[in-house]
């Protein structure tokens, strides 16, 4: 090649580091985020299906009413939540005393046996007298 030839040749324009790392970067990120949500990026399309399935003509749900709903949802929730953990110490006082009654009764047993016990040892020993 000639001289001349080279003059018509356009240079490279300069390689850009910060274009190509942030390329790669980018994509390495992608593929890092695609293995770990492997199982939820799968359900999407089944997911997606019934979500729409629930929703009406097409009928779309604005971010408004999702608050709403979630509001709603975890009033109900605090409710509950706060009837079981009344329940739920009901339950406990009802489980100890039903064991401190048997545990009162079978002391009382064996404070009768043992009552029994020396009542009839006294006896055979007057007998034996």
């Amino acid at each position: 090649m000639s001289k001349e030839t080279l003059d018509f040749v356009p240079p490279l324009p300069p390689k850009n580091n910060k274009i190509s790392s942030a390329f790669s970067c980018n994509f390495k990120l992608a593929l890092t985020y695609d293995k770990e949500h492997k199982d939820s990026l799968s359900k999407y399309p089944e997911l997606k299906e019934r979500m729409q399935s629930l929703l009406q003509n097409g009928e779309k749900i604005t971010p408004k009413q999702w608050k709403a709903e979630i509001q709603t949802l975890q009033s109900e929730y605090d409710s509950i939540s706060r009837e079981q953990t009344k329940t739920a110490t009901e339950l406990a006082y009802a489980e100890v005393i039903s064991y401190n009654k048997k545990n009162l009764e079978r002391e009382l047993q064996n404070e009768s046996r043992q009552h029994n016990r020396q009542q009839n040892r006294t006896k055979w020993r007057e007998e034996e007298i």
